[in-house]
């Protein structure tokens, strides 16, 4: 019997112990062969090792692999995967499955699971090795939940790898690894087409049943089953999508956004997938989400584009709006395949609204959640990014001043940018927010912000978008909050709030942070502020004292 799964370099490296000793003692305790893969020798795309356990009996390598995990939390009671902010308790776990037992599990016998665990699992579709599938062929499991339960699942979830132990294909996935594979050759999309895998996308692609991403901080995404087998300019020539991507209204009552991959054909950028995210009123989703997924179903037979939808009832912090995450093979895939669900929605609807329902007829409201790594390039030096993007869409621009999760910033810290004006300029914005986010996808921060949401996470007293102009007023600048900029960046100063600077030592700055940042992750949400310190190693001049600064929306 075997199983194997995905440990980040910390986790691996407690894994193993000094000299492999710590590994040594489990296969000591349990009777099992545990190998990982050589430190540098990461999963195709990813920045994670591979453990693999040996046993002769399923019960002895499940008690083997819940010994490794306990040994991974160690003190801090959790198993973070490489995530960040996991519960207390709390266990993210990547488990690597032959398809065939993959193919065996079904979304019925995972709510089974999770009801009696409380364990959720999402398997992801994508197969690897791309390409034809071979006997060491394999999907990812996605398990989150407590990590007490994780021993139940994980004997729930194997009970169908046990049964194929004597198949003839078992020994040869048994004992292959794809760990070192070069990542160009591996693609999200397509293979052989030189796009580095992450498994922030391993969601997207053909093979399996299910699918979706399961964020963090509670934050699973409902998804139907993938289609990626159209080619690239399928919109061409369908009549339902191209007739709904024209110029012009629906019986004279909405008008409806330009676009389709003729329209943006040269206008975006063209290197590699690219992942958006959004946020849509709950009357908007639950449009999409009828008849099971009927309208994206349609769009991804067109497009190959993917859709991924928060669980109805999780909404985004601070809102009443939902998640929704779009992910072509292009930029311009991923503009044409929101543009045509946003056509959808104004269709059946009359308008755009985000839920803002004090719109005026042709216009439309719409909110992409970016990186905040990101938020200084779209706000630019005084301001003036986000005045040439007004300039260019005759839209209002807003930046969030919010960076959620509330605390320390970190991998998958993020903000909105609101836009407000005609519909015909919707096309537009999201190719300027396309051109901010390109560069950026092959970062290592961009998966783990692509993996994470932050949606059906409750933060009392959070308000977003509270501090935005009125529509189409203000002046330079007034795209909102952020890191940098002029009127209302980077002066230290939020809109209609404060920010304090203040220095203290080093044992004092651990103090506030906490174990795993839970003591000024209890502080922040406590007084809806937000507070960062410098890092360790980054001391102001001259002196051995790191910078602690707070802001806040109110004094």
């Amino acid at each position: 019997m075997t199983m194997k799964l995905l440990l980040t370099q910390d986790d691996a490296s407690n894994a193993e112990g000094m000299g492999g000793a710590t590994l040594q003692l489990l296969e000591s305790l349990t009777s099992a062969k545990m190998k990982i893969s050589k430190d540098g020798e990461f999963y195709p795309g990813t920045s994670m090792r591979e453990l693999r356990i040996n046993g002769s009996s399923l019960e002895g390598v499940v008690n083997a692999l819940a010994l490794a995990l306990s040994q991974v939390a160690g003190d801090t009671g959790i198993m973070s995967g490489g995530e960040a902010n996991v519960e207390p308790g709390g266990a993210r776990v990547k488990l690597l499955l032959p398809v065939e037992a993959a193919e065996a599990l079904d979304e019925n016998g995972l709510r089974q699971i999770q009801n009696a665990t409380g364990v959720a699992g999402r398997l992801l579709p994508q197969v690897l090795p791309l390409g034809a599938r071979t006997e060491a062929s394999e999907q990812v499991l996605y398990l989150s939940g407590p990590l007490q339960g994780m021993k139940s699942a994980l004997s729930a979830i194997s009970a169908p790898l046990g049964q194929l132990t004597l198949e003839a294909w078992f020994p040869v996935w048994a004992s292959t690894s794809h760990c070192g594979l070069p990542a160009p050759e591996v693609d999200r999309f397509n293979p052989g087409a030189g796009q580095q895998l992450s498994l922030a996308n391993l969601g997207q692609g053909g093979g399996g049943r299910g699918g979706g991403y399961e964020g963090g901080c509670g934050g699973g995404y409902d998804s139907s089953s993938q289609v990626h087998s159209s080619p690239r300019n399928s919109f061409q020539g369908q009549s339902s999508p191209q007739n709904s991507l024209g110029n012009g209204s629906s019986g004279g009552r909405s008008q409806k956004i330009p676009g389709g991959l003729a329209s943006l054909a040269g206008r975006a950028p063209t290197t590699g997938p690219l992942l958006m995210k959004l946020l849509l009123s709950t009357e908007e989703a639950a449009f999409l989400r009828r008849n099971g997924n009927a309208v994206l179903q349609e769009i991804r037979q067109a497009s190959g584009t993917e859709f991924l939808l928060v669980h109805e009832g999780e909404l985004y912090p601070g809102t009443s709006l939902q998640e929704m995450v779009v992910q072509g093979q292009s930029a311009e895939a991923t503009i044409a395949g929101t543009i045509e669900a946003f056509n959808r929605i104004i269709e059946a609807m009359g308008l755009l609204t985000v839920g803002d329902q004090r719109q005026e007829p042709g216009t439309a409201s719409m909110k992409v959640i970016i990186p905040v790594k990101v938020t200084s390039v779209v706000i630019g030096p005084g301001g003036t990014n986000v005045r040439q993007i007004r300039d260019q869409t005759k839209m209002h621009v807003h930046v969030e001043s919010t960076i959620l999760p509330l605390g320390l910033e970190n991998d998958s810290s993020e903000q909105v940018v609101s836009f407000y004006g005609p519909t015909e300029s919707v096309q537009t914005a999201l190719l300027l927010m396309a051109e901010v986010l390109m560069p950026h996808t092959q970062e290592p921060w961009f998966p783990i912000w692509g993996n994470t949401s932050n949606s059906g996470q409750h933060i009392p007293g959070l308000q977003l978008f509270q501090d935005a102009k009125g529509k189409g007023k203000g002046k330079d600048g007034e795209g909102g909050g952020g890191r940098s900029g002029g009127k209302g960046f980077g002066k230290g100063k939020t809109l209609g709030g404060l920010c304090l600077k203040l220095l203290v030592t080093s044992g004092e700055a651990s103090c506030v942070l906490g174990r795993g940042g839970n003591v000024v992750r209890d502080i922040s949400q406590g007084t809806n502020t937000r507070i960062n310190t410098s890092s360790r190693s980054e001391f102001y001049p001259s002196t051995q004292l790191q910078e602690l600064r707070i802001s806040g929306a109110t004094q």
